[in-house]
């Protein structure tokens, strides 16, 4: 992610990636889900009678902070393609989720975030002079 983020901070104007590239956002994102300290204890510590994606899956020797391990390991190990389609059903279901969103990223001075959907934005607020709105409002119609 590192490589793609330096992608991003050498050319200001437009940048073309590739889809390795957008597999290796998409996959970050995925593994973001998992590690955020929130949804970590989610996975590890379960609600009683809340049912989890682990019930598919887990082995019975193991712990759930063990399983919430191996399915980060399954999405840092597998291709992109492939996760759309593994058996964990909590790695799929994320992955299927995070691949049919749209990605946007825009980069300003200002302000920079991405959330938790894959979608980057900036909020900036504007003053537009009664000159121009009726203008930029026919544009917008377009």
């Amino acid at each position: 992610m590192g490589q793609v983020v330096k992608k991003f901070l050498a050319n200001q104007k437009l940048v073309e990636l590739t889809r390795k590239e957008l597999d290796t956002i998409r996959k970050y994102f995925l593994l973001q889900i998992y590690r955020t300290p929130r949804n970590k204890v989610s996975y590890t510590h379960p609600s009683a009678g809340v049912p989890t994606f682990s019930r598919f899956n887990i082995c019975d020797y193991e712990t759930n902070e063990d399983f919430w391990k191996r399915e980060m390991l399954e999405i840092v190990e597998s291709r992109w393609e492939l996760l759309l389609t593994t058996d964990m059903v909590g790695v799929k279901s994320h992955a299927l989720e995070i691949n049919s969103m749209f990605l946007m990223f825009v980069n300003t001075m200002d302000e920079f975030w991405i959330n938790d959907l894959g979608y980057a934005t900036e909020r900036i607020s504007v003053t537009i002079p009664d000159s121009k709105k009726q203008s930029i409002l026919r544009w917008l119609k377009k």
